[in-house]
């Protein structure tokens, strides 16, 4: 199972949306390379455009490899980052996202962090991309991982190099609540300290990203990844509401319950309109090969 290259994936997703500060309309277009060579890595290769304005913030999946959000799919905050959602294009659903979920993920599979550390490494200036000036930042964190699960042990040893290159010049204020909300959410105290104190040097919204995740098993095996993320395009313009609103006849699924399977629940349509048919919300199992991939 691949769960530490899920979840160094998804601790570099939210230190990059944890930098992110800034205040207006915003449109971006966004590539991510994977130049991993598992599953696990090529899931994260992706196109995408990030709209923000006022408290809306939405991010559309134009290319994706990832099979929970697949090509047309978006994650939508429309309340100044306070709740997420997930939204499916094709089965016309959607999802609160709760970042806790991954502590509860934590916790059931006996996870625990030890030996975390963060190192600023260089802070200086940057050169100018699309046309506005940067800060180089790099940052060097690491931890040791263990896992007990149905009988089965893990351990691993993570060292994570991130550069950024960000600018102060351009306005997003959605950026700073996305930001603040991801902040300290995993259940794991460890985890929240090394995500602060990696990005508390680092100021502006990122154009270029590079990170080098490699991992160690305790037979001394190594695996390396490393993700590109840049910006290749920026419009500064104001958005409509509208894109920032759930659509009204997607149906409301809940988040998966951490020990067994449990039914959508479903929104929109009139009373008198026959009810789709239930599905199951995806179960630990579901989880479990999702993040095994």
């Amino acid at each position: 199972m691949k769960t530490r290259n899920w979840t160094a994936g998804l601790i570099c997703t939210m230190i990059a949306a944890m930098s992110l500060t800034a205040q207006a309309g915003l449109i971006m277009k966004q590539i991510v390379k994977s130049e991993g060579k598992d599953k696990s890595a090529e899931m994260q290769n992706a196109e995408t455009t990030i709209s923000v304005e006022g408290k809306g913030m939405r991010i559309d999946y134009v290319v994706s490899k990832n099979p929970s959000m697949k090509k047309g799919d978006y994650m939508l905050s429309n309340d100044g980052g306070q709740t997420f959602y997930m939204v499916q294009t094709k089965d016309k659903s959607y999802m609160k996202f709760d970042l806790s979920m991954a502590g509860g993920m934590m916790s059931m599979m006996n996870m625990k962090v030890s030996d975390a550390k963060s190192e600023l490494i260089s802070d200086e200036a940057g050169p100018r991309i699309l046309g506005y000036p940067t800060r180089h930042v790099k940052t060097v964190m690491s931890y040791t991982m263990e896992m007990n699960f149905l009988g089965m042990k893990q351990k691993h040893q993570t060292v994570n190099e991130m550069e950024m290159w960000t600018t102060t010049k351009i306005d997003a204020s959605p950026f700073e609540a996305w930001a603040r909300n991801f902040a300290g959410k995993m259940g794991n105290k460890e985890l929240d300290e090394l995500m602060k104190t990696s990005v508390k040097n680092v100021k502006g919204v990122p154009l270029k990203q590079i990170h080098l995740m490699m991992n160690t098993d305790k037979k001394g095996r190594i695996t390396t990844n490393t993700v590109i993320t840049e910006v290749t395009e920026i419009k500064e313009q104001k958005v409509s509401a509208e894109v920032f609103a759930l659509p009204p006849d997607y149906k409301e699924l809940t988040m998966p319950n951490m020990t067994s399977g449990e039914e959508e629940k479903t929104t929109g349509g009139s009373e008198s309109e026959e009810a789709p048919k239930s599905k199951k919300a995806p179960s630990v199992s579901d989880m479990l090969k999702l993040f095994s991939k």
